[in-house]
């Protein structure tokens, strides 16, 4: 969601699938808009040529094979600007990258970013710090892999391993909750994600005081069977989590509401 003006931005692939895609037969990113709330939305607008692939003017991704946004949310910094993490296959082999496209006009136009976070990974996510660096956290079996930009995404310096985010190698979410910039006391980030190192179960919120050096509290949501999950700053100051509960066959999606206080969760199955 842009802050300034309140659109809600939707970015998303279509047509080709991961593995048919090719510079001049591309996946294509597009885009819808919202004014209210998501009540209607604009006309899909194509997004490909300015990102990737043969009808791209730019002379490193226009060779790209495949490319799309990653599951979950794009984080707005404090400048304006709105920054997404994308999958990438750089070419004909099937081995998938991570790198990040933005806007600074609130989505108007887009942009690639050319400098690569992490090679072998898979659907990231990215959130601002405090001394303005940008953080990228990526799946991966076992451990959370991390890298940090000190240019606002353009470059990134070497991913390692967040050896207290464990996880199965599953798709997860992190956010801004609190920050001294704004007058709170302490600074908090929040991730979720299956806190389990080879079973997609246990899907949890877990925080770090220290801008993501750390993460020394997790707080169970659900401890049975579960995976995607995505999170959010309600209004209110409260937190709400969208996430799959596999407490049945199949996966099914579950909205939870709370704070990081309460000692229980009710979870709400959105039928």
């Amino acid at each position: 969601v842009d802050k300034a003006s309140g659109k809600i931005i939707c970015l998303f692939a279509t047509d080709k699938g991961l593995f048919g895609s090719t510079p001049t037969d591309p996946i294509r990113i597009r885009m819808c808009t919202s004014m209210d709330h998501g009540v209607t939305w604009s006309a899909p607008v194509d997004l490909t040529d300015q990102l990737y692939g043969a009808g791209c003017s730019n002379p490193v991704t226009k060779n790209w094979y495949a490319a799309w946004v990653a599951s979950g949310a794009a984080h707005q910094l404090r400048s304006g600007r709105i920054v997404a993490a994308v999958g990438v296959r750089q070419t004909s082999a099937n081995q998938i990258d991570n790198f990040m496209i933005y806007s600074d006009d609130a989505g108007v136009t887009w942009q690639p970013s050319t400098g690569i976070a992490e090679q072998s990974g898979d659907e990231a996510k990215i959130v601002e710090l405090n001394n303005g660096n940008l953080l990228m956290s990526i799946r991966n079996p076992g451990v959370r892999r991390m890298n940090t930009s000190t240019d606002k995404g353009l470059t990134w310096g070497t991913a390692y391993n967040q050896t207290d985010l464990i996880e199965p190698n599953c798709d997860g979410d992190i956010i801004r909750y609190t920050s001294t910039l704004d007058g709170y006391d302490k600074n908090r980030l929040l991730h979720t994600i299956p806190s389990n190192s080879s079973s997609r179960k246990n899907v949890s919120v877990l925080i770090s005081y220290d801008e993501g050096a750390t993460w020394t509290v997790n707080k169970t949501i659900y401890p049975g069977a579960s995976a995607y999950s995505s999170i959010t700053v309600l209004p209110d100051g409260t937190l709400g989590m969208f996430y799959e509960n596999g407490e049945y066959e199949t996966y099914q999606m579950y909205f939870v509401r709370f704070s990081l206080q309460q000692s229980t969760i009710r979870l709400l199955l959105l039928q």
